[in-house]
């Protein structure tokens, strides 16, 4: 059992609190001690710029990243306008593609523009499906976890790297 390795595939701990601070410092020691984690950035509250600022400071620590639900109120509307545009979605999945998170979901439980996630009916929406082809030209994995079953086997249908955190 001593050479037993535990990795926690889906963290929220840096976007679960706000002290980003000694939570970065707390998870870095972590990982110098031995414990793996990929840090989920989760929305929540939190805007897309908030989003963006945890999960650089994580990525200056050498903390493993995702993005749990990646399509933000925020991202749509203060900082692209009100229309969901191919452009729109490019930005993102450059945006995401420079801070190389392991893998990102297209939903939590809710429905939003992109997927359904597991407390809603439907699946992948036509925006969904264009963005899970710019993220296969980007070699992003997709994570299916918080998908409902009609949005997970679209998912893993046309993604080329899928994940279930």
């Amino acid at each position: 059992m001593d050479n037993v390795v535990c990795y926690d595939l889906h963290s929220d701990i840096l976007t679960a609190k706000r002290d980003f601070k000694g939570l970065i410092k707390e998870s870095v020691n972590n990982q110098k001690q031995g414990y793996k984690s990929i840090n989920a950035i989760f929305k929540g509250d939190l805007s897309w710029k908030n989003a963006l600022d945890v999960a650089r400071k994580a990525k200056q620590n050498s903390l493993d990243i995702a993005f749990e639900d990646c399509c933000y109120t925020d991202f749509k509307q203060e900082v692209y306008g009100k229309d969901f545009c191919q452009e729109k979605l490019l930005a993102l999945a450059s945006e995401l593609e420079q801070l190389k998170p392991l893998y990102l979901s297209l939903c939590w439980n809710g429905k939003n523009e992109l997927a359904c996630g597991c407390k809603e009916q439907g699946g992948l929406t036509e925006w969904g499906k264009r963005f899970i082809e710019i993220l296969n030209e980007k070699n992003l994995v997709l994570d299916t976890a918080h998908a409902n079953e009609e949005s997970f086997y679209q998912i893993v249908e046309r993604a080329n790297k899928v994940i279930c955190s």
